[in-house]
């Protein structure tokens, strides 16, 4: 009887040790998980950092540009006599500096929703993580409490056989 007593201990600690180190690679697959989300969330911040980086280098590009076709057409004014600075050669350079404005304000609208939405996603990425995370931590406590409420009971209901069996009482 002393052997079945021992075996049934050694039985509910063994149950116990193995929910204990399941529940723990559950944790680190959290942990994995987070940390994905994590790198997830950086990967996209550094992906929208370039995108308004971009946005900004052709922004620069559209406005060099177009000082550079307003140089031109003053350039092309003075030669055939046009007086620069009023009436209509005036206008077509106001106008050329109007739509190249709007071209890179445009350009730069662009950028700034690109970035937007891709930083939008990457913390949506990390809350993913942070949401599989959790869920693996509840596992990994729900099979670790499982197991001590399975080791205890195994152990009650041993118990209780060996109650059943009378080999502890007492002889008169």
């Amino acid at each position: 009887m002393c052997v079945s007593v021992a075996m049934a201990g050694i039985s509910a600690a063994t149950s116990v040790a193995g929910a204990m180190s399941a529940g723990d690679a559950q944790r680190q697959q959290g942990d994995a998980a987070a940390y994905e989300g994590f790198m997830s969330q950086q990967l996209r911040e550094m992906e929208a950092q370039d995108v308004m980086n971009q946005a900004d280098e052709k922004v620069q590009q559209i406005r060099r540009q177009a000082q550079e076709f307003r140089g031109s057409q003053v350039v092309q004014q003075a030669a055939n006599g046009v007086m620069i600075g009023s009436g209509s050669a005036q206008a077509m350079i106001e106008k050329t500096t109007q739509l190249a404005e709007a071209d890179a304000l445009a350009t730069l609208y662009s950028g700034v929703n690109k970035a937007s939405s891709i930083k939008l996603g990457g913390r949506m990425d990390a809350q993913a993580g942070m949401n599989r995370a959790a869920a693996y931590y509840e596992d990994a406590n729900n099979r670790q409490t499982a197991a001590f409420i399975d080791a205890g009971t195994s152990l009650l209901s041993f118990g209780g056989k060996v109650h059943e069996s009378g080999y502890f009482k007492t002889k008169d």
